[in-house]
């Protein structure tokens, strides 16, 4: 078989993937049905071609602006804008009666005063590229404190152990996403040689790349989405994004579920590699913890959604399972940890305010390095994940790697490693996902049953059983991620339509 490049980059037009990148300029402007006003084109002309220097490639804009309006105006889109926003041109030329002066001052005045020399560059010619080296460019938030972050480090660093060539590349993610992880100190530089790229991120924000970069980091190239997603179906507004890659990997076989039948692009289960670094333990005294107690702990990132992470539920178990006129602080005890919040939410203030009146609740707003993350887990005993949904859950898989108890949800990416001998799973049902709890709210999810998840960390407690450190190999540890990458890469390189040099 066959692998044939299906993507035309060719055919994804920059402003048309903006409107999605940046739904705030169609209520704006008015946009609609692509059907520019002249507001928005001088938003483009303006600030957009700055702030996306792509669009300065985009042909549908080109013609837009150089097309002529219909008499009595007869301007170019682009003479209108300029036109608009020129008093001193309104006063000197009013229209229409001094129309062939004002066009005369365009054909003097225009490019001597405006950087449109873009505008009437010729279209380049497809050159055609030489014979690509077996590699891999991995996009993704590289110095990004989140787990999409950490998909794209650990991402790159099982290619890297590989021995296949692999160039990491940093995107912004933007400013309410921490940017501060300083553990990752490889080179950030794109490698146009390299036959493949991978996208370490949501199917929209391959979209924006393309409309940051411009479409020559995707042309000549065999485009991977190694995409997450986190509800049942795939969002019927992401379907067009397909068209932006060759080939789909996902990290578990939940949301291989929810794109492959809307896909005719190949979809891949490849998991996430999630590697625990050398770190040197440290007392509960540290972060303030008790040294006597039994202690539940929960980590998430407030980015990912607090409807669908639930904190809510680990607080209302923890209270059934040991309500504190029965239980002291030196005898059980519940940390819950996230990033220092960029946002305010709603639910994650409600949880603070709830605990708040509880000695024995510990809520950590910090954004801690790998290591200082690793040293919270092992000071504690026991990890809780009450998920709604997850696409993946690292979390909880790095809670298992560390030999943790874990009680978590039953339901979705997490079952591509939790099983009944490492998991235990407190009862669910299933409930539809309300309007303005989820972006693109439509299916179902998973609604954990508080009293049984209660009287399962009762137990648990009671039965006092240690943590189990001598965790065997999982399917996303290193070993494993690096050979799965290793095979399907080689078939790739070995199958492309485009040239890849085999005697290197």
């Amino acid at each position: 078989m066959v692998v044939r490049r299906l993507m035309q980059t060719e055919d994804m037009d920059p402003v048309t993937l903006l409107f999605d990148i940046r739904p705030d300029l169609i209520d704006t402007f008015a946009v609609v049905h692509n059907e520019w006003s002249t507001e928005f084109l001088a938003w483009l002309v303006f600030n957009g071609v700055n702030e996306y220097p792509s669009l300065k490639r985009s042909n549908s804009l080109k013609r837009k602006l150089l097309e002529k309006k219909p008499e009595p105006c007869g301007l170019t889109h682009l003479e209108e804008v300029i036109y608009a926003s020129r008093r001193d041109l309104q006063d000197v030329f009013p229209l229409p009666s001094r129309k062939a002066e004002l066009l005369v001052w365009f054909s003097h005045h225009l490019l001597k005063e405006y950087d449109f020399g873009w505008l009437y560059e010729a279209k380049e010619e497809k050159k055609c590229v030489g014979p690509k080296r077996k590699g891999v460019n991995v996009f993704g938030y590289a110095y990004g404190a989140s787990g999409i972050g950490e998909d794209f480090r650990t991402t790159y660093e099982a290619l890297k152990e590989s021995g296949i060539s692999v160039a990491g590349v940093n995107f912004d993610p933007g400013p309410n996403h921490p940017q501060d992880f300083n553990e990752y100190s490889e080179p950030d530089a794109y490698d146009p040689s390299l036959a493949v790229n991978i996208f370490c991120m949501t199917a929209p924000e391959t979209a924006r790349q393309l409309v940051s970069s411009g479409k020559d980091i995707f042309s000549g190239h065999y485009n991977v989405g190694y995409w997450p997603w986190e509800l049942e179906a795939w969002p019927a507004a992401w379907l067009k994004y397909i068209d932006l890659v060759d080939e789909i990997w996902v990290s578990s076989r939940y949301i291989y579920d929810a794109v492959a039948h809307t896909s005719k692009k190949p979809v891949m289960i490849m998991p996430l590699n999630v590697t625990i670094p050398e770190y040197t333990q440290v007392s509960r005294d540290d972060f303030g913890l008790p040294s006597t107690a039994f202690l539940f702990v929960f980590v998430f990132d407030l980015g990912s959604s607090s409807y669908r992470k639930n904190p809510k539920s680990c607080l209302e178990a923890f209270w059934a399972a040991f309500p504190p006129s029965l239980y002291s602080p030196g005898e059980v005890g519940l940390v819950i940890k996230v990033h220092a919040p960029k946002v305010f939410d709603q639910i994650w203030q409600d949880v603070k305010s709830a605990a708040s009146s509880d000695k024995r609740i510990f809520i950590i707003e910090e954004t801690f390095t790998k290591k200082r993350l690793c040293q919270l887990y092992r000071s504690c005993d026991c990890f809780l994940s009450f998920h709604r949904a997850e696409g993946y859950g690292r979390n909880v898989a790095e809670a298992l790697q560390l030999g943790l108890h874990v009680i978590a949800t039953g339901h979705s990416g997490n079952m591509e490693f939790c099983n009944s001998e490492n998991t235990i799973f407190p009862r669910h049902t299933f409930e539809p996902v309300k309007e303005g709890e989820y972006a693109y709210a439509l299916g179902r999810w998973a609604e954990v049953d508080v009293l049984d998840a209660a009287q399962k960390m009762k137990d648990l407690f009671f039965e006092g059983v240690k943590k189990d450190t001598s965790v065997g190999e999982l399917p996303f540890s290193l070993s494993q991620c690096k050979e799965r990458y290793k095979r399907r890469l080689e078939f790739i390189f070995n199958n492309l339509a485009v040239g890849v040099d085999h005697e290197q």
